[in-house]
């Protein structure tokens, strides 16, 4: 039997995209549930404290997943979403091709707090590869 490599969350709008990413993962031995809005994605959160997060940028609105990944970085004392500020976040992307700026968590991490970014379309081995590497400097030394 397999061992379960983690529990990955993907909060994304785009069904396609949604069992793409299910599909890679899950064949990596990963355990991928799905949320297809900002909102169901922050409650799934609370439910499964999951160890890492895929996130759309653009859901409800273009911004939204920066909105998200805000709310879930928080280290308020006051925010609801506190206890889950260590959860990795891969912001997965096409907004860098539609809106022609340029995203990257070493120029932009105050402002959208993501360990990592991948564009859309994906390469299933860049997936998993940066997940991986997430997995790995989150995991206690």
């Amino acid at each position: 039997m397999v061992k379960n490599k983690g529990k990955i969350l993907v909060i994304e709008d785009d069904e396609q995209m949604v069992n793409f990413v299910k599909k890679v993962l899950e064949a990596h031995s990963y355990q991928v549930d799905s949320a297809p809005s900002a909102e169901e994605g922050l409650k799934k959160v609370k439910e499964l404290s999951p160890d890492l997060i895929v996130l759309d940028v653009m859901l409800e609105t273009r911004g939204e997943g920066f909105i998200t990944a805000q709310k879930l970085k928080s280290t308020d004392p006051e925010s609801e979403y506190r206890e889950y500020s260590h959860i990795p976040i891969l912001m997965l992307t096409a907004i860098n091709a539609e809106m022609k700026f340029r995203y990257s968590p070493e120029t932009d991490g105050e402002y959208l707090p993501a360990e990592d970014f991948v564009e859309k379309p994906v390469e299933p081995s860049e997936l998993v590869q940066k997940v991986e590497n997430l997995l790995a400097s989150k995991a206690p030394s």
